[in-house]
């Protein structure tokens, strides 16, 4: 199974859609740019941002295609894009726990 991934501004406005190979959208060539790299830390966004120190985090949902790759729909999970340093996207969870 394949999963996509959806994220979206603070004003809940989808920002970035992946749906595959060859098709990441455009945010993330923001992060080729950056010092810090990407995590997808599967908690809520609000929850990663109460405990994360620095970094910009964003909403995402992740979900399922099924085998034509349409999305499976009521899927879909709650998961933050967190910019950040390797050893706090590890952190996180941990403390989530």
């Amino acid at each position: 199974m394949d999963y996509c991934f959806e994220t979206f501004d603070a004003n809940g406005k989808s920002i970035n859609l992946i749906t595959g190979p060859g098709n990441s959208g455009t945010l993330l060539n923001d992060f080729f740019g950056s010092s810090q790299e990407a995590a997808i830390i599967h908690a809520p966004s609000k929850a990663v941002t109460e405990i994360a120190e620095a970094g910009r985090i964003w909403r995402t949902e992740m979900f399922p295609l099924d085998s034509a790759g349409n999305e499976i729909h009521g899927r879909r999970k709650e998961s933050a894009l967190f910019e950040c340093k390797e050893s706090e996207a590890c952190d996180i969870p941990r403390q989530l726990e």
